[in-house]
């Protein structure tokens, strides 16, 4: 059965669209009108004819154009059959045309065979595959095709706080940078700071992290702690990890590209897998035989 697709129809005119209601509505759209004897009901369902090529009402998936307007319903239908009927015109001609008539023969086989193998393994996938993945199996991974990715710029975890020297409890917070409790450096960081980056897992950009952090606090090492008192402010910086470009990505940045790949593996795995136990059975009851 034929779908039809919406978005790929151009509408016709209002004066088709009124040729097209008065041919397809007691065909298509008001099964329930009066009934005709046989010969009529069969010449009602022809909706076009090419040489000995018919389309039919049946040809036509209703479905797909119940649930729109009459009007835009019959756009689709007539677009349709212009469409097909151009399709079938070229067809018939081509045959004129095509002198090896077994090399199209055999290549409809091959692309029917190709559509079943297709059918088939999505379906089988579907029922088989395995699509969940522990934090083991995604860090297994990663370790062994981490050098297959490379950062395409310098990144930077850190963490800053800006935060006026008047607050009360910055002692206790200097006491909690100092011993990397971080969860206790957010709370009051992300409270009293006039402007802070305290997340411990994120990465940023280098070049944008220089922009966010005054000069004077910034170093060329890869890792480093400053702490400073600059006109009534404490600033707080902490440079947990720096990788530059070339270097190989974090985890934590492309997990969802590993997961792709993992599960294409397993795709991939799964068919072979099959493919290799159907071909042994299938030796294994004489159904294949190789010449020499």
């Amino acid at each position: 059965m034929i779908k039809l697709n919406y978005r790929d129809i151009t509408f016709k005119s209002k004066a088709i669209i009124m040729i097209a209601f008065l041919f397809l509505l007691s065909a298509i759209l008001l099964p329930g009108c009066k009934k005709t004897d046989n010969s009529e009901k069969e010449n009602s369902e022809i909706l076009a004819k090419v040489y000995d090529s018919q389309l039919t009402k049946n040809d036509i998936d209703i479905e797909y154009i119940k649930n729109i307007s009459k009007e835009d319903s019959l756009n689709l239908v007539h677009s349709y059959i212009e469409h097909w009927i151009r399709k079938e015109l070229l067809a018939h001609n081509a045959k004129k045309y095509i002198n090896n008539k077994k090399e199209i023969e055999r290549l409809v086989e091959d692309y029917e065979k190709s559509l079943l193998v297709e059918a088939f393994q999505k379906q089988y996938i579907q029922e088989n595959l395995d699509t969940n993945i522990t934090k083991k199996q995604m860090k297994d991974f990663y370790d062994k095709n981490k050098n297959n990715f490379h950062l395409d710029h310098s990144i930077v975890r850190f963490l800053y706080a800006k935060i006026d020297a008047k607050k009360k409890g910055l002692d206790k917070f200097y006491e909690n940078w100092n011993n990397n409790r971080y969860n206790l450096v957010y709370q009051y960081g992300s409270k009293y700071s006039e402007k802070y980056f305290l997340k411990t897992r994120k990465w940023y950009d280098l070049k944008e992290m220089k922009k966010k952090v005054p000069g004077f606090l910034l170093k060329k090492d890869k890792s480093y702690e400053v702490q400073k008192n600059v006109k009534g402010y404490e600033y707080f910086l902490k440079v947990m990890e720096t990788r530059h470009k070339g270097e190989i990505v974090p985890l934590s940045l492309i997990k969802d590209k590993l997961k792709k790949l993992i599960i294409e593996k397993r795709k991939s795995h799964l068919i072979d897998d099959y493919i290799e136990k159907l071909y042994k059975k299938e030796i294994n009851n004489n159904n294949i035989k190789i010449y020499k």
